[in-house]
């Protein structure tokens, strides 16, 4: 077992997964691991709201995919924000440990079972998708507690998995319904909708330069 994993080997399997990924998105093999994303989403917003002083009344994910935390009070802007540019932050600490086992390991349970938490505590809408996301993520946990390479494998994978999502969310803020996006929402709340794509534009582009500093700190990482 390895404690260091290569920079060479952290490439090629994020390069792998993200082919994974994006060729069977649709297939019903990735329904659970969609679920992961929309969780980890809802969750950041739940836990800005928190840390800016608001309450959480509940986490909805449904069948579908999609999800809703309701939350009152808080800093608005922030928790708008926390739902993609956590998954980005998310993404790039997850690949960026796996460089480290022991650090793979840390990140990869931490993350998940915050999660599991904020999930299974506020969760409603439907019965099973939080079960599903909570048993997934549980999953997560024994593996990245068991004394294996396996967990940074995982953590690369996951990563990706966000890193994903979100490049599918940018087309949706810039291009497709930026209105119906937290950017979207986030214009209506201050009454000006003009400021839509402002906003979209500037969560993608803080997304992209989380990315990019995460890109770059593997690239340069020294192999020694």
């Amino acid at each position: 077992m390895r404690d260091v994993i290569r920079k060479k080997e952290v490439i090629a399997y994020s390069v792998l997964s993200f082919v994974f990924i994006v060729f069977l998105w649709w297939h019903p093999v990735m329904t659970p691991l969609r679920f992961y994303t929309t969780a980890m989403h809802e969750t950041w917003h739940a836990l800005a709201a928190l840390l800016t002083g608001g309450s959480v009344d509940s986490i909805e994910l449904n069948a579908g995919g999609g999800g809703l935390a309701h939350v009152r009070g808080g800093w608005y802007p922030v928790i708008s924000a926390a739902g993609y540019v956590g998954n980005a932050l998310a993404s790039a600490l997850l690949i960026t440990a796996a460089r480290s086992r022991k650090q793979s390991e840390i990140t990869l349970t931490g993350i998940s079972v915050l999660v599991i938490f904020f999930v299974l505590f506020y969760s409603s809408g439907s019965a099973t998708a939080p079960w599903l996301t909570a048993l997934g993520f549980g999953v997560l946990v024994i593996v990245a507690v068991a004394k294996t390479d396996l967990d940074a494998h995982i953590a690369i994978f996951l990563g990706t998995l966000l890193a994903y999502d979100g490049l599918r969310d940018i087309r949706t803020y810039v291009v497709d319904i930026p209105t119906e996006t937290d950017a979207g929402i986030l214009a209506q709340y201050w009454n000006a909708p003009s400021l839509t794509l402002p906003i979209s534009l500037f969560y993608a582009g803080l997304c992209l330069f989380i990315w990019w500093k995460a890109i770059s700190t593997i690239l340069w990482a020294d192999e020694s």
